[in-house]
């Protein structure tokens, strides 16, 4: 169990009602997640919510619930956070950006990029019971090698807590993936990474979005 982090109330209707589709991003640890957000967001005009960053950025605010969130991502990172506390954060983002997001001109967004999220079942059905349905689920796929391989290429050098994060993905993201398979978009994550935003793209021109 997390440390306590106090809730706050949330009023998600315009959320809810939004009209907008949502894009889960998902992949192994060093799969390219962000990396593929970050072009995305541009491309489809999609608002880019990264709930590890929010987190973090929770925790340096210099009030209780801050120094709670803090306590927790110093113990155990951001996904040790209780899960209706990550979507208590994720949720705060999206009715914040429904109304100050500035990626066109227009200042209208054509969907959501939820990055790295949902982690487990458990968090899939909070997500969708709070907030959206996934419209589409974006899998980067990679070999287990092949993400070791990633992760050791951008410094991350413990093979044991490397080990660590490819099992939790196996034993956690992989039944969202399974449980949400007619939603599941597969794309090679081996590609050169300005590749597979195209690969993306033309999938998702195929639902129309």
């Amino acid at each position: 169990m997390a440390g306590y982090v106090e809730r706050k109330e949330l009023d998600t209707k315009k959320v809810k009602e939004c009209g907008l589709p949502v894009l889960w991003i998902l992949g192994g640890p060093g799969s390219g997640k962000s990396t593929q957000c970050v072009m995305l967001s541009k491309v489809k005009e999609m608002i880019w919510i990264n709930p590890e960053e929010l987190a973090k950025a929770e925790a340096e605010i210099p009030e209780p619930r801050g120094f709670q969130i803090k306590k927790v991502l110093e113990s155990g990172g951001w996904k040790a956070l209780d899960t209706p506390v990550i979507v208590d954060i994720i949720a705060e983002a999206m009715l914040d950006q429904l109304e100050n997001w500035h990626g066109n001109p227009e200042g209208v967004s054509k969907g959501f990029l939820i990055d790295g999220f949902p982690n487990s079942v458990a968090q899939a059905v909070e997500f969708v019971g709070r907030l959206l349905p996934a419209t589409k689920i974006i899998h980067i796929s990679l070999g287990p090698d092949s993400l070791i391989e990633r992760l050791m290429a951008k410094g991350s050098t413990d093979f044991e807590a490397n080990e660590m994060a490819l099992s939790q993905f196996q034993q956690e993201v992989i039944p969202v993936l399974e449980k949400y398979q007619d939603k599941v978009i597969k794309v090679d994550g081996s590609e050169m990474s300005f590749l597979i935003p195209a690969d993306i793209n033309t999938e998702l021109m195929k639902h129309k979005l």
